[in-house]
């Protein structure tokens, strides 16, 4: 798969998180919530995030174009992601949880991954 692919996976994530941001307001808050009633998601969410993260990084160490290095900070924040998420879902917990309680937030996060979605689809146009 080339960085344009991976990065348009990314791009349509982001996409779904911002519609569903705003079609659901309390979207984040509910699987925020979900994630700290039951720890299996977590760490199953955790590996998920560490193994495609890594795959991601690693085979991006060397990267030679713009799409290539955000693909690598992309993996790497995926995979730093996920190790929190396994080694102290608490603070990982409490430090979502931080954010997602400012009123801001509801109303700034889903326009902020739209934007973000766009900004990737243009680097791979």
């Amino acid at each position: 798969m080339n960085d344009a692919a991976i990065l348009n996976i990314f791009a349509i994530a982001y996409l779904a998180i911002g519609i569903g941001g705003i079609a659901e307001k309390s979207m984040m808050k509910n699987l925020l919530r979900d994630f700290e009633q039951n720890r299996a998601l977590s760490f199953v969410a955790g590996l998920l995030a560490i193994a495609l993260g890594y795959a991601i990084a690693i085979t991006h160490a060397h990267a030679d174009t713009t799409e290539g290095v955000i693909v690598a900070v992309l993996g790497w924040i995926s995979l730093t992601k996920g190790f929190l998420i396994i080694a102290v879902p608490k603070w990982s917990y409490d430090v979502a949880d931080a954010f997602v309680k400012t009123k801001i937030f509801s109303k700034v996060f889903p326009y902020l991954a739209i934007a973000l979605s766009f900004a990737i689809f243009s680097i791979t146009l």
